[in-house]
């Protein structure tokens, strides 16, 4: 496909940790790590 090399899992938890900062930034309290864990549970049962 025309993604490449970006097309990984690992691309996904980093623009998750992004938009997480961003929001956190802007005053939007969120847990990040919470959705991070949960990513990568659904990357874990995809694997």
């Amino acid at each position: 496909g025309h993604m490449g090399p970006t097309a990984q899992p690992i691309y996904a938890i980093a623009a998750l940790t992004a938009l997480g900062g961003a929001m956190n930034s802007l005053g939007q309290e969120l847990a990040v790590g919470k959705g991070i864990d949960a990513a990568l549970a659904v990357i874990d049962a995809d694997a």
